[in-house]
């Protein structure tokens, strides 16, 4: 990247394309500071060393970025949801909006999407946890049988379950909590090991 460039702390993990030949990573540039100006993601080429900033015309932060199988970004957009950005074009889409009115954070701060690239989970204000379809842009929320899924969500491999933190006990500061497969049509939860932190 150029001298200036600054990776954006606690946005998310570089993220590699799945043939290991690029990296889309959140970031500043410019003499941008953090907090003061907004984050984009930038690609390098590791063949080539090219460096792109995906910078939007709006003025967004862009974090946490994924790629998708056709080639393409999501990345989470402050404020605003998650968008699809197109790294050839530079040109970008808000492919899901939490619905309004907002409380708390607007950010989506966890999601995961499937290995065949169509949906992503989410955990979303107003929602909680919920799928988004990213073709049709249908959201299904999941409904949970019984207890509380908690944040971090991953999709299982075979994409019928949410692998997420389970407790049926929050009332206190640190609470025991197990990792479970949520299944996404029923909510029920399979614990998968217990007491887990």
């Amino acid at each position: 990247p150029p001298a200036d460039f600054r990776s954006a702390i606690n946005t998310g993990s570089v993220a590699w394309t799945p043939d290991g030949a690029r990296l889309a990573i959140a970031g500043f540039g410019g003499n941008q500071q953090p907090r003061l100006f907004p984050s984009s993601i930038w690609t390098v080429d590791l063949s080539t060393g090219a460096v792109r900033d995906l910078r939007s015309a709006q003025t967004t932060s862009d974090f946490y970025p994924r790629w998708l199988r056709d080639g393409r970004i999501l990345v989470s957009r402050t404020h605003r949801g998650l968008a699809i950005i197109d790294p050839a074009s530079g040109a970008d889409a808000l492919v899901y909006e939490p619905p309004k009115p907002w409380n708390g954070s607007m950010t989506i701060l966890f999601f995961d999407t499937s290995l065949d690239g169509r949906r992503v989970a989410v955990v979303a204000p107003n929602v909680g946890l919920a799928v988004v379809d990213l073709t049709s842009g249908a959201v299904r929320e999941v409904e949970l049988a019984s207890g509380g899924g908690m944040p971090p969500i991953e999709f299982s491999a075979d994409g019928r379950s949410l692998v997420t933190r389970w407790s049926l006990d929050v009332s206190t500061p640190f609470w025991p909590t197990s990792i479970a497969a949520v299944d996404i049509e029923t909510g029920v939860p399979t614990v998968l090991a217990d007491d887990g932190l």
